[in-house]
């Protein structure tokens, strides 16, 4: 159970009446990075796809500084989640798991849930995480053609390749452009510390709630993405697919943004 489920809470209660002594695993991270983190998600899976603006037919920005200042769903209280959900379902069937504690010290997490869970022998202690947790980069679109009586193209370097989107107008590309030259992906230090002092209260509120420490939460700390790395080869694979490119002409006014 991640916070998200909190705002369904229709979600809770049919887990409630399937079995009021579920066990129930509660995930949480430092709220701060949390956000940052979906905000990222959100841009590589829904808004470099074009699907929140229609492929690219409607102009939008996607800011996380304008995220946080309209307190947007990625920044959420705690407290009240994991109170609600130990009152759902008795606290001896609640367990919160730290994402940082189970990254740095998966060996002791593990052994924590095979406690919770009641197995008499280690279980998860003797396997690891299925996977690394990795940063992914932020797919982007380095070049880009709107010849005259022809359809305009943008190509996009991902961790993966080069996607090709063709057959697109004028507009479509030049919507393109601006929402990614919108992204926040360098979180300056005072925003942060923002962030920080807005999540204290919750914090200190959980720490009371769960009889634990967050200091690691309060340092300071980072919130940075990079674009995907273009080569040589992906200007000229575009090549091979479209003809000349425009290097370079589409990183005038589409860098990246520091707030």
């Amino acid at each position: 159970m991640t916070p998200l489920y909190h705002r369904f809470p229709k979600v809770l209660r049919r887990i409630q009446r399937f079995d009021a002594s579920k066990k129930i695993l509660i995930m949480l991270r430092n709220p701060v990075t949390r956000a940052f983190s979906h905000y990222v998600h959100d841009i590589i899976n829904h808004v470099v796809t074009g699907e929140r603006t229609d492929h690219f037919t409607q102009a939008a920005t996607f800011s996380f500084v304008d995220l946080w200042e309209k307190k947007s769903a990625y920044f959420l209280r705690y407290q009240p989640i994991v109170d609600g959900a130990f009152e759902r379902f008795g606290r001896q069937n609640c367990h919160v798991v730290f994402f940082e504690k189970m990254v740095r010290d998966w060996k002791g997490e593990a052994s924590a849930l095979d406690e919770f869970f009641g197995f008499t022998q280690p279980v998860l202690a003797s396997v690891g995480l299925p996977h690394e947790n990795r940063v992914e980069p932020i797919p982007y679109f380095f070049t880009y053609g709107t010849p005259p009586g022809r359809r305009g193209w943008l190509a996009q370097k991902t961790a993966r390749g080069v996607t090709l989107f063709e057959d697109l107008d004028s507009v479509q590309v030049s919507n393109a452009l601006a929402t990614q030259g919108s992204y926040t992906l360098d979180v300056s230090e005072s925003l942060v510390d923002e962030m920080t002092g807005w999540a204290e209260p919750d914090i200190a509120a959980l720490e009371s709630l769960l009889d634990i420490d967050l200091a690691e939460w309060r340092r300071p700390f980072e919130m940075k993405q990079a674009f995907a790395g273009v080569e040589q080869e992906d200007l000229a694979f575009v090549r091979e697919r479209v003809g000349p490119v425009l290097q370079g002409a589409s990183y005038a006014g589409f860098g990246l943004r520091r707030f």
